[in-house]
């Protein structure tokens, strides 16, 4: 369907401090079962962290500890001005089911009108007379797009996700993982999708035995670092290793994750340049029309059609003073 490639700019978050999220000597236990034992963990503004490994590892109860959902032993801190939210595998449980898709998605709506809530609906797969649809009839897959559509529209600048891609079809996954490439935040997510890790991961976190590794670089490097540690029977590098190497090594992978960053911002901002030249031209093609309108003779006749026409002109005028205002700060971040 062509409605996914319709696409929503979501407000940026408020930006966090450096250090969003740290974990200092956390243990967990169910019963006798030791799921963590003195874990560290540190998440800083603007990662994008997988955590993966086998089933029963961990990796849900490691995010619902960095979520404050479940109980623990040891230290989590929260860095300045973080908003965090969390989305769980049952996350499509609390929805209204008396509520339409449209309704259900503007209670977490603050200044957005139903046409920009009908255009993220739009992006999120739902078309036309579908916003009117109960939440009680959705499929799971529905459902869940419903659920993520909200997520990305509270403005968190910390999302933790546990399994976003269950019960979604391929154009879904296309869907949100647009979303996420384009979220500003920082983001820590578990998923078995391949092709999602790949595209999202920038460090993979591997949870299991109790413990927590941090493998620095894209899934694709965290396989070969696996594939590596499996044929020499240690961790890479070696033993034998200087520390001054292995801190180079880091090194190159630190500054080839800032490449990445720098290189997926200069990306967003050409695309919101893009977005804004579409909606001026929109705009400014209604102001003209309402012109034309307000110019016929007896317009003013009938007081209250003429004052809505006339309210909605001034409020174009304004987003358009404002959008040419973004385009200016952008074009000139970019160069242009």
């Amino acid at each position: 369907p062509t409605a996914k490639r319709v696409h929503f700019h979501f407000p940026p978050p408020a930006p966090s401090g450096r250090l969003v999220l740290e974990l200092r000597g956390v243990s967990k236990r169910y019963g006798d079962q030791v799921v963590f034992r003195h874990i560290q963990l540190s998440i800083e503004r603007g990662e994008r962290i997988a955590l993966v490994g086998r089933n029963g590892a961990g990796k849900s109860t490691l995010l619902k500890i960095l979520a404050g959902r479940t109980d623990f032993e040891g230290e989590r801190i929260v860095g300045h001005n973080v908003i965090l939210d969390y989305f769980a595998q049952d996350q499509s449980e609390v929805l209204l089911p008396e509520n339409t898709v449209l309704e259900e998605l503007r209670r977490d709506a603050s200044l957005e009108t139903d046409e920009e809530l009908r255009h993220l609906l739009g992006a999120f797969l739902f078309s036309g007379d579908e916003v009117y649809k109960p939440v009680r009839v959705l499929s799971g897959g529905e459902r869940s797009r419903l659920a993520l559509a909200k997520l990305l529209l509270r403005g968190a600048n910390l999302l933790l996700l546990d399994e976003p891609t269950n019960h979604l079809d391929l154009d879904a996954k296309e869907v949100l993982l647009d979303a996420l490439q384009r979220y500003e935040g920082t983001l820590v997510f578990v998923a078995h999708d391949r092709y999602f890790l790949n595209a999202l991961a920038q460090k993979v976190v591997e949870v299991g035995q109790g413990r927590v590794q941090v493998y620095l670089g894209d899934y694709e490097h965290y396989l070969w670092k696996k594939k590596q540690e499996e044929g020499t029977g240690k961790p890479l590098p070696p033993k034998t290793s200087s520390p001054a190497v292995s801190q180079a090594k880091a090194e190159r992978l630190r500054a080839r994750e800032a490449a990445r960053r720098a290189a997926r911002e200069e990306r967003r901002r050409q695309r919101r340049l893009e977005e804004l030249e579409q909606l001026i031209t929109s705009k400014e093609a209604e102001v003209e029309s309402l012109e034309e309108a307000m110019s016929r003779p007896g317009f003013y006749a009938q007081r209250e059609a003429a004052q809505a026409v006339v309210d909605r002109y001034r409020s174009l005028k304004q987003e358009i003073e404002a959008h040419y205002r973004e385009w200016e700060a952008l074009a000139t971040d970019l160069g242009l």
